[in-house]
């Protein structure tokens, strides 16, 4: 789908007359370049080792997380995991899907249309929970209750365009008149301790039929045909990915700069054309990307080690709720969950991740992020220094560009009183004046420069 997309950015460029030259460019570079097959190279990781619970069923397929990176699912975030179904939901009918909350930061349910944008999204703290148990997911309620079971249908009506209409409980397909449906149920942060599940297993499902009847869960997926295949990934041919890369006259470290500069993700077509032309829009609509998780504001910015092999990153971090080691109350924050990731830009395979959690902080929560490659990282690059480190991969772009890469920094379901999320940016360059001190500002060193700065005492 995005080789798709970038023709669509260049074509919109040419329509503009901002780009004339870049487009005879690259007339010319997809005639050389037409040979190419796009075959990307992955390497996987290990699996998961827990097992408490079932991990997949004839409904659910998964989990997909930074494990599975043989498939082709855009640019995991390794503090999540989830799983996929589609099926074909017949006219009239509903599923219900009966869950247990799991220990962990977040969960959601989304619906995709077919282009794979989101149409619905049901998240956890907008569950109520079976009468005798408790959502552990709404501020100030008990994490570890034993009391955990929610249910919730799946239903073929639009979502309605006033959100006071809407059923408790339930997520809209928009197939009024039955078809294929997509969801996702994604898991952020499961527990220390607890299995890739939460603790909590895969929601199970019965069907409601139009005429009243009802199927368990082995009739409904065969009556559904629930499918066990991940949906068509997004990485896009060799040579349709160098048509915004292999610019001619474009300096070696292009499309990076220095210091980095961070642009808020709108759309796949937007950050094409943005990236690679500097072409990005005065109010680009923000559709998000291929399966993108409707809760999240993404940031990103492009590096690269051509200006050293050293990237510093200073910044503020939001307040977000502390959930890894099983805290027994759910606590507020200005996110709920924040996280940064290098990315090789072509494969869109995750090189590192670190989460809210994982970073050292001061009093003021300030944080230092070290980027480089293993044999490039600086001794006082350690937690013990008060410096987060964050491996850039050997790979580059995973396409031929050795130096290349791409952060994405993720701002989750935002307070309604924080106004400095990701989410709050409204035009291309407003990235700084929304975010504030919350935007990392970024420096290019050599690894000498940054061990003599020594090891200072990091304030708790």
């Amino acid at each position: 789908m995005k080789h798709r997309l970038i023709r669509d950015a260049v074509r919109g460029l040419f329509i503009a007359g901002a780009a004339t030259t870049i487009v005879t460019t690259i007339a010319t570079m997809t005639a050389i370049l037409a040979a190419c097959d796009g075959s990307p190279q992955n390497t996987e990781s290990p699996s998961p080792t827990s097992t408490v619970n079932a991990r997949s069923s004839c409904f659910w397929v998964g989990p997909y997380n930074v494990a599975m990176q043989d498939t082709e699912a855009s640019f995991y975030d390794a503090g999540a995991s989830y799983w996929t179904s589609n099926f074909n939901l017949p006219k009239g009918a509903a599923v219900e899907l009966h869950g247990r909350f799991p220990h962990a930061r977040y969960l959601s349910y989304v619906i995709y249309n077919s282009a794979q944008a989101p149409i619905d999204v049901l998240h956890d703290s907008a569950l109520q929970a079976d009468a005798g148990s408790v959502n552990p997911f709404i501020t100030g309620n008990p994490r570890n209750d034993a009391g955990r079971d929610y249910r919730f249908r799946i239903v073929g009506d639009a979502p309605p365009a006033d959100a006071s209409q809407r059923a408790a409980n339930t997520l809209y397909a928009n197939v009024p008149d039955g078809g294929t449906v997509s969801v996702f149920y994604r898991l952020y942060v499961t527990d220390a301790g607890s299995d890739v599940t939460g603790d909590a297993g895969l929601p199970t499902i019965e069907l409601e039929t139009a005429d009243g009847g009802v199927q368990p869960q082995t009739q409904a997926c065969s009556t559904l045909a629930a499918s066990q295949d991940l949906a068509a990934g997004s990485v896009p041919p060799e040579w349709e990915y160098r048509l915004g890369r292999d610019q001619p006259l474009r300096q070696q470290t292009f499309p990076a700069d220095n210091p980095p500069v961070w642009h808020a993700y709108y759309n796949e077509a937007n950050f094409i054309s943005c990236t690679y032309f500097n072409a990005c829009g005065q109010h680009p609509q923000r559709t998000g990307g291929v399966y993108n998780n409707p809760d999240n504001g993404y940031l990103t910015a492009m590096i690269n080690r051509g200006y050293a092999p050293v990237l510093v990153l200073h910044g503020t971090l939001p307040a977000t709720p502390a959930t890894v080691d099983g805290e027994s109350t759910m606590n507020d924050g200005e996110l709920r969950y924040w996280s940064m990731c290098e990315y090789e830009t072509y494969t869109q395979k995750t090189s590192a991740c670190l989460y809210d959690e994982q970073l050292p902080i001061d009093a003021q929560r300030r944080y230092t992020i070290v980027v480089s490659r293993p044999q490039d990282r600086p001794v006082n690059a350690t937690a013990d220094c008060g410096v987060a480190y964050l491996a850039w991969s050997p790979a580059g772009d995973g396409e031929g560009h050795s130096d290349d890469g791409v952060l994405f920094l993720r701002n989750l379901l935002p307070a309604a009183g924080f106004a400095q999320a990701a989410q709050n940016t409204s035009t291309p360059g407003d990235e700084s004046a929304v975010l504030g001190a919350y935007l990392p500002s970024g420096e290019y060193v050599d690894k000498a420069s940054f061990e003599v700065r020594g090891c200072p005492v990091v304030a708790e």
